[in-house]
């Protein structure tokens, strides 16, 4: 049985406090897939499993912010692989 994986759309820009380095380490720290597409102005992609990417994204929200899963959730099945 294959896991399912998603491939969303991410503008580094987006978020002030985080930069290439730190986008990356987080990356790797929660073992997902990310492409640049210089073809397309430089858009950016990151892929993994659900589990992995809400973890990536609870972690840039922070401990005090309230993460809603449930919505995460409904927004990254548009982006099934």
């Amino acid at each position: 049985m294959q896991t399912q994986t998603y491939t969303i759309p991410f503008v580094l820009e987006d978020i002030p406090d985080l930069d290439y380095n730190g986008f990356m380490t987080l990356v790797e720290k929660h073992k997902l897939s990310t492409t640049y597409h210089f073809n397309t102005g430089g858009t950016r992609d990151i892929g993994g499993t659900a589990e992995r990417l809400e973890a990536f994204y609870r972690e840039l929200d922070g401990s005090g912010q309230s993460f809603n899963a449930r919505e995460f959730n409904n927004f990254i099945s548009n982006y099934a692989d």
